[in-house]
């Protein structure tokens, strides 16, 4: 779970990350919260959303996601890892 600098929507972050998230393999996915999900965040700067990423396992993916986050001024408020093998 990530929050935007009210400056920068999340469609505006997907953009901007497509050339990346493109040359890394990755899937990238955010959506705004719900107003139940809103309701428990503890924070009431900026807005909320739930980003999921996927792509194939790899050393550095968290980390590449996570500095790209960070550059924008986004504050991760939680996160969660699975692998999935296929």
């Amino acid at each position: 779970m990530i929050r935007l600098p009210e400056s920068i929507s999340g469609r505006e972050s997907e953009r901007a990350h497509r050339s990346d998230r493109d040359k890394a393999g990755l899937t990238i996915h955010i959506r705004e919260l719900s107003e139940q999900e809103l309701n428990q965040s503890t924070e009431d700067q900026g807005l909320s959303y739930i980003v999921s990423v996927y792509g194939a396992d790899r050393p550095g993916i968290v980390s590449g996601v996570t500095k790209e986050l960070a550059s924008m001024a986004v504050n991760i408020t939680d996160v969660a890892t699975h692998f999935r093998a296929i």
